[in-house]
């Protein structure tokens, strides 16, 4: 009996832990400001959203492998001059975020995927990766904390 228990006890906590975004925080309209400030930076590559979703101050985990050489901890002004580097050697072909958004039980942070598909500059060769964005809430925002792409 205790057996049983321990397992409907585990099965609850894992999908209490894996809710969807929609339990709460899709409902947020400064969550989807920021997505859509995010998405309009990889699409329209206006640098200047990045204050929309980065704090000041702060530093983002940022990594970019093949793109960028370096990765590491990155402020808002240095992710400024990195995407619009960027952005002169690549284009977006399709940005989307995927339609599974988790969040952990608290509401904060939340974890997110996008699909990114990008071409570089005078070539033809087309790249896909998936991106995967951390988010924490803070004085009634969100904020960006981590930046990766896996490619």
């Amino acid at each position: 009996m205790r057996f049983w228990k321990e397992l409907i006890l585990v099965a609850v906590l894992f999908a209490f832990l894996s809710l969807p975004i929609g339990a709460g925080a899709a409902d947020d309209p400064l969550l989807e400001d920021c997505l859509r400030s995010i998405k309009d930076l990889f699409t329209t590559y206006e640098v200047g959203v990045l204050r929309d979703f980065i704090s000041d101050g702060d530093r983002v985990s940022f990594s970019l492998p093949g793109i960028v050489p370096r990765e590491g901890f990155f402020s808002r002004e240095q992710l400024h001059f990195i995407f619009k580097d960027i952005f002169r050697k690549y284009t977006t072909l399709s940005f989307d975020f995927s339609e599974e958004k988790f969040v952990t039980a608290g509401g904060s942070p939340i974890y997110l995927f996008a699909r990114w598909v990008f071409q570089e500059k005078g070539s033809l060769r087309t790249s896909r990766g998936t991106l995967f964005f951390s988010f924490q809430k803070e004085g009634g925002r969100w904020w960006l904390t981590i930046l990766k792409l896996s490619i």
